[in-house]
Protein backbone atom coordinates (compact mmCIF):
# COMPACT_ATOMS: atom_id res chain seq x y z
CA UNK A 1 0.00 0.00 0.00
CA UNK A 2 2.71 2.34 0.65
CA UNK A 3 4.03 1.86 -2.99
CA UNK A 4 1.61 3.48 -4.94
CA UNK A 5 2.64 7.36 -5.63
CA UNK A 6 0.52 9.87 -4.67
CA UNK A 7 -0.92 11.66 -7.78
CA UNK A 8 -1.88 14.63 -6.09
CA UNK A 9 0.85 16.69 -5.26
CA UNK A 10 2.78 16.44 -8.81
CA UNK A 11 -0.79 17.34 -10.56
CA UNK A 12 -1.23 20.41 -8.23
CA UNK A 13 2.45 21.40 -9.08
CA UNK A 14 1.80 21.37 -12.75
CA UNK A 15 -1.77 23.25 -12.68
CA UNK A 16 0.29 26.12 -10.76
CA UNK A 17 3.43 26.20 -12.73
CA UNK A 18 0.71 26.27 -16.06
CA UNK A 19 -1.11 29.13 -14.12
CA UNK A 20 1.69 31.18 -13.61
CA UNK A 21 3.26 30.93 -17.14
CA UNK A 22 0.02 31.78 -18.93
CA UNK A 23 -0.21 34.80 -16.47
CA UNK A 24 2.93 35.50 -17.68
CA UNK A 25 1.81 35.11 -21.30
CA UNK A 26 -0.89 37.49 -20.28
CA UNK A 27 0.78 40.21 -18.85
CA UNK A 28 4.04 40.33 -21.38
CA UNK A 29 1.59 40.06 -24.49
CA UNK A 30 -0.29 43.05 -22.86
CA UNK A 31 2.49 45.03 -22.52
CA UNK A 32 4.40 44.57 -25.84
CA UNK A 33 0.61 45.42 -27.44
CA UNK A 34 0.95 48.89 -25.60
CA UNK A 35 4.82 49.49 -27.10
CA UNK A 36 2.96 48.22 -30.38
CA UNK A 37 0.46 50.72 -30.29
CA UNK A 38 2.17 53.48 -29.13
CA UNK A 39 4.94 53.04 -31.90
CA UNK A 40 2.43 52.72 -34.74
CA UNK A 41 0.30 55.89 -33.35
CA UNK A 42 3.28 57.46 -33.64
CA UNK A 43 4.25 56.46 -36.67
CA UNK A 44 0.49 57.72 -37.74
CA UNK A 45 1.01 60.90 -36.53
CA UNK A 46 4.41 61.43 -38.57
CA UNK A 47 2.49 60.65 -41.48
CA UNK A 48 -0.55 62.49 -41.52
CA UNK A 49 -0.09 65.11 -38.64
CA UNK A 50 -3.56 64.43 -37.51
CA UNK A 51 -3.49 65.36 -33.79
CA UNK A 52 -5.80 62.38 -32.79
CA UNK A 53 -3.00 60.37 -33.23
CA UNK A 54 -0.50 62.14 -31.39
CA UNK A 55 -2.80 61.80 -28.28
CA UNK A 56 -2.97 58.40 -28.42
CA UNK A 57 0.69 58.05 -29.04
CA UNK A 58 1.11 60.15 -26.05
CA UNK A 59 -1.41 58.32 -23.98
CA UNK A 60 -0.62 54.58 -24.68
CA UNK A 61 2.47 54.75 -22.58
Amino acid sequence: MMDQPTLGAPTDVRVVSAVGILAHLAIASSFLGTILLAIVAEFLYIRSRNQFWYDTARTSL
